[in-house]
């Protein structure tokens, strides 16, 4: 805004304020000045007050406002009310300051200025950025972009390009966002040597790799924009931040130490710049990390450290994440009962926040603002026509008055072609702003119906979580209250609880795994290991559920070790899903078996056996689909989903084998997944 007055100023010859900042110098310049000067002096004022005095900031922009109209100059009026919507948006008002930015667009688009129509695009689609509504702010961004000159106004050339990276980015347009970006690295790179934007632009690139799960490329682009900001002393703060995300990165992918060195480097650096939200999230993925390998001191440092920024935060939206490391850190410590009793914070959170109620209202208030804004859309093509039909009756009186001077006839054919001439381009104005109208009645119709499909998954979602995670927890609650009666079988409980939380665990993990492979996130990453213990050892970890239910876990396989090649986690996920549904689903004192089998082309096979009430046909064509709940239920009131079996069918889709049940109603079911063989080089 500061730049766009100063240019402003500058084709006014008003040379004055470009040099004077202080508001009395600017207060004795535009004593004796014009209208359209003391207009641009208002707005001075008002920028200089706004952090020391709001009340006087609110004077001043409404004097400029009230006197911009009175001035009757476009240009005035449409930097006086872009000024307004900036000042209510400050002071979260949200509706008023839209109502204001639009008023100061249909202003710029009268005044005919390419500059005055670009500023006011750019601000609306900056706020609709913020305000969260991306198909908007990429509409009115990508005008601004089309109406900026790069020679001329490259700073807003860039910061357009870098918005509209954000933007796309903020809606999962991975290759939009990705090329925003990079124009903008390479215009800043060349033309305004900024490397401010210029790292913002790679550290951008480089979160739309990590979203993707392309680890090498994020790394490549996030060390490059770290490199940019060692160059001046006022990136420190955002090098800090490119260090936790590159240190995050670090920590998914297994590479601890290069984790902890970049998480410290950017703790140091949060530290001095009291970033206390940025210090509170990287004490606990440290936390995290010494957790894991049993450093009981160090964990506990930075646990300590954690604790004490979540109060000076004190953001009860970011609870339920916090509780979830603390549980995770705690069961990497071995501390259960500490572990349960964030666990249990954590889930009420997501009850608090995440309910269907509050999804319903959110939902209900983002459809109250289109309606609103469509409406304030009508009101101004109201508006535009009754000014051009005051414009028409002033030429008609004008022309009235010709007739006295000239002849009948040379009056007549004069009056009839600017009649035609006033009554096409109206039409043509009406006719344009009927389409714009009707391209954003089809944008709002395209959002509402994409806002009404996520409500309902996430409303499905959400009922899931509420419904499958009421049993684990309610288990732990009643097993704390019995060891709390009962110690002397304190193992017994503890052993019952730690089923429970696997449980609960399962479910989260199904529902993270379903969402990556929905959004396209899953990748295999082959390893070499030994499929045979593989299998043994998912056998081990299944065995409590085995044991509470007095099943016996037989395997029959066909090799004693069979070293792989394939994705582990994808497929120890597969196996996990198949036994933990055979244990559900068979009744007390019975067997599950699990078989492996080579065939002659190369391939292997998989099968695990239950003993349940089977699956009928009707629900063998359906059993592959999420949240798809079967006719046979689980024997002893274990939790379903309805995604397990959905996560197996994509993940072996995934490693290019195949799923088949064999299975007759009342008489129990087999899975037998069929995998190729990939051998690894040195074995092969």
């Amino acid at each position: 805004m500061h730049c766009y007055l100063l240019l402003l100023l500058s084709l006014l010859s008003f040379d004055q304020f470009k040099q004077e900042t202080d508001s009395v110098k600017v207060k004795q310049a535009i004593v004796n000045s014009p209208d359209t000067t003391k207009v641009f002096g208002l707005l001075r004022l008002a920028e200089l007050s706004y952090a020391s005095n709001m009340n006087a900031a609110k004077a001043y922009s409404k004097s400029a406002t009230q006197l911009a109209e009175k001035t009757h100059n476009t240009k005035c009026i449409t930097l006086a009310y872009l000024q307004e919507g900036s000042r209510l948006w400050s002071e979260k008002k949200t509706e008023f300051a839209f109502r204001q930015y639009h008023i100061a667009l249909e202003y710029a688009i009268k005044s005919g200025s390419d500059q005055d129509r670009r500023e006011a695009y750019h601000q609306i689609g900056t706020r609709y950025s913020e305000n969260g509504q991306s198909y908007q702010a990429i509409q009115y961004l990508y005008q601004a972009l089309q109406l900026t000159n790069p020679d001329h106004l490259p700073n807003a050339y860039a910061y357009t390009l870098f918005e509209l990276g954000k933007v796309n980015a903020g809606i999962n347009n991975y290759p939009e966002a990705i090329d925003y970006y990079k124009r903008c690295s390479d215009f800043t790179e060349k033309s305004l040597k900024d490397n401010h934007l210029r790292a913002l632009s790679n550290n951008g690139i480089g979160l739309v790799y990590d979203n993707q799960g392309n680890f090498k490329s994020a790394i490549v682009f996030y060390r490059k924009a770290y490199e940019i900001t060692k160059r001046e002393a006022r990136l420190e703060e955002l090098g800090g931040n490119i260090l936790g995300n590159m240190g995050y990165l670090y920590s998914q992918s297994g590479n601890t130490n290069e984790a902890i060195n970049c998480l410290k480097a950017d703790l140091a650096i949060a530290s001095k710049y009291k970033n206390f939200s940025s210090v509170l999230s990287t004490s606990l993925v440290l936390a995290k990390i010494y957790s894991k390998v049993k450093d009981v001191k160090t964990t506990y440092y930075y646990v300590h450290i954690a604790d004490s920024m979540q109060k000076l935060v004190n953001n009860p939206s970011i609870d339920f994440s916090i509780c979830r490391n603390y549980a995770y850190i705690y069961e990497n410590l071995g501390e259960l009962d500490k572990s349960i009793g964030y666990f249990k914070k954590a889930f009420s959170d997501i009850n608090k926040f995440y309910s269907p109620k509050n999804i319903d209202e959110i939902a209900t208030m983002q459809t109250q603002h289109r309606i609103a804004f469509n409406q304030k859309e009508l009101e101004l093509l109201k508006k535009s026509k009754q000014l051009d039909e005051a414009n028409f009756q002033k030429v008609k009186r004008n022309n009235q008055l010709l007739l006295i001077s000239l002849v009948f006839l040379v009056v007549v054919i004069v009056f009839v072609f600017v009649l035609l001439r006033q009554k096409v381009r109206s039409n043509t104005m009406l006719s344009d702003k009927t389409k714009i109208i009707a391209e954003q009645n089809s944008l709002v119709s395209i959002s509402n119906n994409r806002l009404q499909e996520v409500n309902r998954q996430k409303t499905e979602i959400i009922g899931v979580v509420s419904h499958d995670l009421k049993a684990p927890v309610n288990r732990i609650k009643g097993l704390l209250d019995l060891l709390s009666l009962d110690i002397r079988n304190r193992d017994e409980y503890i052993n019952m609880m730690m089923i429970s939380i696997n449980d609960a665990n399962n479910l989260i993990q199904n529902l993270l795994d379903n969402s990556s492979l929905e959004e396209g996130k899953s990748s295999l990453r082959p390893t070499e290991f030994d499929l045979v213990t593989l299998l043994n050892s998912i056998i081990k970890v299944s065995t409590p559920q085995a044991n509470y239910k007095n099943i016996s876990i037989l395997t029959e396989f066909q090799v004693g070790s069979l070293i792989v090649e394939n994705d582990k986690l994808a497929l120890t996920r597969v196996v996990e899903n198949l036994v933990s549904n055979a244990l559900k689903f068979s009744p007390k004192n019975t067997g599950v078996t699990v078989k492996l089998e080579l065939t002659h082309n190369a391939h292997c096979v998989i099968s695990v056996t239950d003993n349940g009430p089977g699956i009928s046909i009707d629900d063998q064509k359906r059993v592959f689909k999420p949240f798809t709940k079967l006719t046979a239920t689980p024997t002893a009131g274990e939790s379903s989903t309805g995604l397990g079996l959905s996560i197996v069918h994509k993940l072996v889709a995934l490693m290019h084998g195949s799923i088949e049940i064999f299975s007759d109603f009342g008489s129990g079911a087999t899975f037998v997944v069929t995998l190729p063989i990939q051998v690894p080089k040195q074995a092969a």
